[in-house]
């Protein structure tokens, strides 16, 4: 049998990996591929809100906050998941579809629905939009 060439096998990995990325990843469009969540180990409270606490200002998402939205412990979820945004009448938190929700986009600052979040503060870590992408992606579960 003859031997791949080590830089074959990293190009056939490159391949899958684009493959899996691209179509992968639903069974049609916009159907994520059942409703089990993946083995993110991310919790709502013990990382979600974490983010919140540590990053959004309660004076402009407190318990009169902007565009109704309350970023505090007890009333974020609720007020994230599955609600329409005032705003812009599209879903603040569309579980299992990150790309479809207006939160998102706020804090990757798309302009798709306004200027990046939070508002006169550094922009949120790439690891902490990547935890808060794949709770989403997951389903956005309570827990």
């Amino acid at each position: 049998m003859p031997k791949t060439k080590p830089w074959r096998r990293v190009a056939d990995a490159t391949a899958m990996l684009v493959i899996l990325a691209v179509g992968g990843g639903c069974a049609d469009e916009g159907t994520p591929l059942g409703n089990l969540p993946p083995e993110t180990g991310i919790s709502y409270e013990r990382d979600i809100q974490t983010i919140w606490n540590l990053r959004c200002d309660i004076a402009c998402h407190g318990a009169s906050g902007q565009g109704g939205l309350d970023l505090r412990p007890g009333q974020s979820y609720d007020l994230l998941v599955g609600a329409i945004s005032p705003t812009y009448q599209q879903p603040r938190v569309d579980p299992g579809f990150p790309l479809r929700s207006v939160l998102y986009h706020k804090l990757n600052d798309t302009m798709v629905y306004g200027g990046r979040m939070p508002d006169r503060r550094p922009p949120l870590p790439s690891n902490e939009i990547l935890t808060i992408f794949n709770w989403i992606e997951a389903g956005a579960p309570r827990n």
